[in-house]
């Protein structure tokens, strides 16, 4: 229980620790106290080897009615990349992906692209055609089916929410609001947490939409010549009024946790 001064063999740092630790706490899955103990939403999410932040999202579905949505969803940012092209056939495959692309963001594109693929029953000249991987499809299907089962062990209710995307939104805001950053006078995103200047990643559906939504949510952050959101939701501008109060936001040095 005292991780803090556990004797790992490859310690981490002790504010990577301490991070990890603030981050459980704000997604509800530790006790305020100074002993570590789990809460019973922390021991059901320590079921899933998965990101706790997603693990939420996928107990916190059945109240949107979209846990089918979530696991695709989920599933789905568990491979590195669904979409592949070439130099010569760019234009082709831009075209053959738009079929797929939502205003509400990645997110919503990934699970426009599941929901056809499961359609033609996995097809993989579907896929060709589409510029859509095979083998990452394969996996998708094979991690959703684990994560179902897994769902159906701690009798998670299953249901759909079919093409109602605010549902999916305020789900995804339930495991990923430590995630989001806050559009800007100026037209610039900062991260509600460290205020840090972030861009919105090229390979993003909203890059070329330019979205005027007041917060964004991404899935990571990658860091080139730029800090980008990579795998976005475009989660409107209802996020401050819920998740705000819960962050250490507007002070990169502030904390909320008892560690």
């Amino acid at each position: 229980k005292d991780i803090l001064n556990f004797d790992f063999m490859d310690k981490p740092p002790l504010e990577a620790l301490k991070a990890a630790l603030e981050q459980l706490y704000l997604l509800s899955a530790l006790q305020k106290s100074a002993e570590l103990q789990l809460t019973e939403l922390g021991r059901r999410m320590a079921f899933f080897p998965l990101d706790p932040r997603l693990a939420k999202v996928i107990l916190k579905a059945p109240e949107f009615n979209c846990s089918e949505e979530m696991l695709s969803i989920v599933a789905m940012l568990s491979v590195e990349s669904i979409l592949y092209t070439s130099n010569d056939k760019r234009e082709l495959a831009l075209a053959a992906w738009k079929k797929f692309q939502s205003a509400d963001g990645d997110h919503i594109t990934q699970l426009n692209i599941f929901r056809t693929y499961r359609s033609t029953k996995a097809n993989p000249s579907w896929c060709r055609e589409n510029f859509v991987n095979v083998r990452n499809m394969k996996t998708v299907m094979s991690v959703r089916k684990q994560l179902r089962e897994l769902c159906e062990r701690l009798s998670i209710p299953l249901m759909s929410c079919g093409q109602n995307t605010d549902c999916i939104r305020q789900c995804l805001l339930q495991g990923l609001f430590t995630n989001a950053a806050e559009l800007q006078p100026n037209g610039q995103y900062l991260t509600v947490v460290s205020r840090q200047v972030v861009h919105i990643h090229p390979s993003s559906c909203l890059f070329l939409l330019k979205p005027q939504s007041q917060y964004l949510l991404y899935t990571e952050l990658v860091h080139t010549s730029k800090c980008y959101m990579r795998t976005l939701t475009a989660s409107g501008n209802v996020f401050c009024k819920g998740y705000s109060p819960m962050l250490p936001s507007y002070s990169p040095t502030a904390s909320i946790s008892p560690w």
